[in-house]
């Protein structure tokens, strides 16, 4: 009976500690990039209904979306780079769950305002 008990317990002490690396500050995608389940080319971005297209198939950017360029929080989805590589999970409903893309979008050559 106590071996059980014991066992019990080294598996939850493993199970917490293999968790832990889950829980992540902002500055950092909140699982391992391994992890994400799919890759795919960002094909289309709609900012009004933040909604983007991995290979031509649409997805909803919510505010549960966990979203990086990156190590940096995604916070304009005009900064992701079309037609770029990016790792993404799909979530429930159509939304993503996490989104991941290494570099942002080149800044535009047009004329700036002085």
């Amino acid at each position: 009976m106590k071996l059980r008990s014991m066992a019990r317990i080294a598996l939850l002490a493993t199970t917490a500690a293999l968790a832990a690396p889950l829980v992540a500050d902002d500055e950092m995608p909140p699982l391992p990039l391994y992890m994400l389940e799919q890759r795919g080319t960002l094909t289309r971005i709609d900012v009004a209904r933040r909604m983007v297209w991995i290979d031509r198939k649409p997805y909803k950017v919510t505010d549960e979306t966990h979203a990086y360029i990156g190590a940096r929080r995604l916070d304009d989805l005009r900064k992701l780079p079309r037609g770029g590589s990016v790792a993404y999970m799909p979530g429930t409903g159509g939304a993503l769950t996490s989104l991941w893309a290494e570099q942002a979008a080149p800044e535009s050559p047009g004329r700036r305002r002085k």
